[in-house]
């Protein structure tokens, strides 16, 4: 219900029927009911072959919906980490948020998907300074070297502290990750 026809090929993962509605001039940013292109279908469906497909014919990389989910925070929620590489690979913005506030980076978090925060932080846009500390008290917590050397690398302040006075080292240590400890130890905090 709510869907139109090119959204509704793209659920179904319908790469042939995508090709012929396209062809005949379909819009590509044209929303259903919820706010989704045929673009957010495809990912939320997991359906790569038509991502690529859209994507190939030019689909926007950051239309919202109605809740301010683009592609990639869809394709993150979803744990969608293949579609989400091809999507950050065409340029899909890393820092866009959803209306609650949360980034592609946050949602990942939330979701515990580790191969998923990997990947985003391998592709880092610029982040102000709260961002970074913010981040390192997640990664900290989580145990994610990669992600630590890499927010260090970029500034983060080993100092800071969350909206909950955490700091990397108190967040670390509070779910009992002592390498973590250590290695924050040798890196000055």
């Amino acid at each position: 219900k709510g869907r139109i026809a090119l959204t509704a090929a793209a659920a179904g993962g319908r790469s042939e029927i995508l090709e012929l509605l396209i062809a005949k001039g379909a819009d590509l940013e044209a929303k259903d009911s919820h706010g989704d292109t045929a673009l957010m279908n495809t990912v939320a469906w997991g359906r790569l072959d038509s991502t690529l497909l859209l994507l190939e014919k030019k689909a926007g990389l950051e239309p919202a919906n109605e809740n301010g989910d683009t592609p990639l925070t869809r394709a993150v929620f979803m744990g969608k980490a293949d579609i989400a590489r091809v999507l950050i690979e065409r340029g899909a913005s890393v820092r866009a948020t959803n209306k609650k506030g949360d980034d592609a980076l946050k949602i990942a978090t939330l979701r515990g998907n580790k191969a998923i925060k990997e990947l985003l932080a391998a592709k880092p846009a610029p982040l102000a300074p709260e961002e970074l500390g913010k981040q390192l008290v997640s990664a900290s917590e989580d145990g994610q070297f990669n992600i630590l050397k890499d927010l260090l690398k970029q500034g983060a302040s080993i100092e800071f502290k969350d909206e909950k006075g955490r700091t990397p080292m108190g967040a670390a240590a509070s779910v009992g990750r002592s390498d973590v400890v250590d290695f924050l130890l040798q890196k000055g905090a």
